[in-house]
């Protein structure tokens, strides 16, 4: 990771184990710039519900959720009193910032393959997959599901009497000029 004068710095060392803490000793970052609707609660809530808490929050030596916000409030709405932590340690206050902002910042900037989006889509459609819990609006869904307007253009015979062609004289394939 480079710094400001490019020079590159130690990477914090990270827990890979996974623990489950109880959530009413986790303390959420109180500048948490990234918002989250009851609507996208309710969202996360359903995917932790059908799919398990696969991702699990993360925090520091001090208890503060750097990563997770969404997943914890998730949690307390399904009644859950305990939460899947991982530990980040070696990380300074303003790392922390950063990391908190970049977390939530760098998903925003991918971008989505939307012919493979469809196909995939199309693919649990079709085997009853419940596709509300995707996250996508049913507008979204739809216009994925759909399959393109593609008009193609018409085309005239007299148009062609003007091409000019040339022949291979060794196979005898033709083409356009």
């Amino acid at each position: 990771m480079a710094t400001k004068r490019g020079k590159r710095k130690a990477v914090a060392s990270h827990a890979r184990t996974v623990v489950d803490r109880k959530i009413s000793d986790l303390s959420l970052y109180p500048n948490n710039a990234r918002t989250h609707t009851q609507e996208q609660v309710e969202e996360v809530a359903e995917s932790i519900t059908r799919f398990g808490f696969t991702n699990p929050v993360l925090i520091t030596p001090e208890d503060l959720v750097v990563g997770g916000h969404a997943r914890i409030a998730a949690a307390q709405h399904l009644g859950m009193t305990t939460v899947p932590t991982r530990l980040l340690e070696g990380l300074s206050e303003d790392e922390v910032k950063a990391y908190i902002i970049a977390d939530n910042r760098l998903a925003e900037n991918s971008g989505w393959d939307k012919g493979l989006l469809a196909v995939e889509m199309t693919a649990l459609d079709e085997v009853g997959f419940d596709l509300d819990i995707l996250g996508f609006t049913s507008d979204e869904v739809t216009s994925l599901l759909e399959p393109p307007d593609i008009t193609f253009p018409t085309f005239s015979e007299d148009a062609a009497d003007d091409v000019k062609f040339t022949e291979c004289p060794e196979c005898g394939h033709k083409w356009a000029k």
